[in-house]
């Protein structure tokens, strides 16, 4: 897990400056706002790379055959399909595909079903 002020002060220095000339402000947390955000899931397993601070993440339930089916499917929803234009930006037909692949996501609660 990484925190997100932790995060934004990396990122200020990694620019070259300091807190005193940007600073972060604390406002309050918005609705869908997180303090912390989980780099892979428990499906997904990190390995170490050649580099020291780089890992990659696999996910433990995959296999090629399954990358290109979810491709397969998401390709006319993301791009324009004469055969199948009722697929072409349908929330619905994405929000199916996601959950039926990846089922340990969860739509936020208040998404609207459009």
């Amino acid at each position: 897990p990484v925190r997100i002020v932790d995060f934004a002060r990396q990122m200020i220095r990694f620019y070259g400056y300091d807190e005193d000339i940007i600073p972060i402000t604390f406002i309050g947390m918005r609705a869908g706002e997180k303090k912390a955000e989980r780099l892979w899931s428990e499906t997904e397993c990190p390995r170490d790379t050649a580099y020291s601070r780089i890992m990659r993440v696999e996910f433990s339930g995959g296999t090629r055959e399954t990358a290109e089916a979810v491709y397969r499917e998401l390709e006319p929803i993301v791009k324009y399909d004469s055969r199948r234009p009722e697929l072409f930006r349908n929330r619905h037909a994405l929000r199916d595909l996601i959950t039926r692949y990846f089922p340990d996501i969860e739509a936020p609660a208040d998404e609207p079903r459009y």
